[in-house]
C-alpha cells in the first residue's frame, strides 16, 4: 500500500481538519474562561524564522492554546476578555495586569525571588 501524498493534500486535509475541530477549539476557550483559576503563560515559537508567542491557558483538565505575533495584553484580552472573573496564575508579565480580575503569582517565581534574596 505504497500510498502516495503530495505537500499540498497534507494542507487541504490539516485545513479541513482545523474547520472540523473549530468547535471544539472554541468549547475549550469557552470552558477555560469559565473557570474559578487559571494558569496563563507565553513562550516564544518561531513560525519560518520569524519570533511568535504560543500562549497557554491552562485549568486542571484542559489547555486553550493561542499563536500570535504578540506578546502584549491585546492577546490575554482577545482570549480572556477585558473582565475574567476567576483568578488569574501568572509569573507577572505586564501583559497580564491589563484584565481586570483577581491575581496571583505561580509558586515558581515566587521561589525564585526568595532564592535570590535569601542569596
Amino acid at each position: 500500500m505504497k500510498l502516495r501524498v503530495s505537500s499540498s493534500g497534507l494542507i487541504k486535509m490539516m485545513i479541513r481538519l482545523s474547520q472540523i475541530l473549530e468547535p471544539v477549539y472554541e468549547e475549550i476557550r469557552g470552558d477555560v474562561k469559565e473557570e474559578a483559576q487559571i494558569w496563563a503563560d507565553e513562550t516564544g515559537w518561531r513560525v519560518n524564522g520569524v519570533l511568535h508567542w504560543l500562549w497557554a491557558f491552562a485549568k486542571d483538565r484542559s489547555v486553550f492554546y493561542w499563536l500570535d505575533k504578540s506578546r502584549g495584553s491585546p492577546v490575554v484580552e482577545k482570549i480572556l476578555g477585558s473582565v475574567f472573573y476567576g483568578v488569574l496564575i501568572t509569573d507577572v508579565w505586564c501583559a497580564y495586569t491589563k484584565i481586570v480580575c483577581p491575581k496571583q503569582t505561580c509558586m515558581v517565581h515566587i521561589f525564585r525571588k526568595i532564592r535570590k534574596f535569601i542569596e
